[in-house]
């Protein structure tokens, strides 16, 4: 299951607005990090192998052997601190699967 956050959801609405167009979808995807990987949100549209959960009027997706893995996705937002600047703000989407992504 994948549950969106009520403090998550216009956050990502925004998002699909100011990056994409009609048919756009949210999708979850493994991306690389200092940390190691991890799961990440980017502006997409839906492909054969896709998994999509509808949100109101927000389509997110995700691979299914990844939803099969990950089990339960939480995707929460956190607001940041007005004085740090981008990643030192400490805003932005938290992508908590159940099982951890460990490549």
């Amino acid at each position: 299951m994948i549950t969106v956050s009520d403090e998550a959801l216009p956050h990502l609405a925004q998002l699909v607005v100011a990056e994409g167009g009609a048919g756009s979808a949210i999708r979850i995807a493994v991306i690389g990090g200092i940390a190691g990987p991890g799961l990440g949100l980017v502006v997409d549209s839906a492909g054969e192998t896709d998994e999509t959960v509808l949100l109101e009027d927000l389509a997110i997706i995700i691979d299914r052997q990844l939803y099969a893995f990950c089990q339960n996705i939480l995707i929460d937002f956190r607001e940041g601190q007005p004085e740090g600047c981008a990643g030192k703000s400490g805003a932005g989407f938290l992508i908590i699967p159940d099982q951890p992504i460990n490549l």
